[in-house]
């Protein structure tokens, strides 16, 4: 039970900051949807990221979207 227990813990923070930024792009496409921000540049000055960084995170919620549209057709 021991080594199994510590099996999951390192596994949940492997995870961790991929489930993060995951949670990030979904919250930024969640802004932009609102309308309170117009672009992933206005959100990269907000939070004080590099765009380039910014649009790599933005991009996970899109790929998100298109592994759930995928996994959903394949249980038909």
């Amino acid at each position: 039970d021991e080594a199994r227990r510590e099996r999951l813990m390192k596994a949940a923070a492997q995870e961790t900051p991929l489930l993060r930024a995951l949670g990030l792009a979904h919250h930024w496409q969640r802004l932009m949807d609102e309308g309170r921000f117009g672009s992933i540049t206005e959100i990269a000055e907000a939070e004080g990221l590099d765009l380039g960084r910014a649009s790599r995170i933005a991009r996970m919620a899109q790929l998100a979207v298109s592994a759930d549209v995928k996994l959903t057709h394949c249980d038909g």
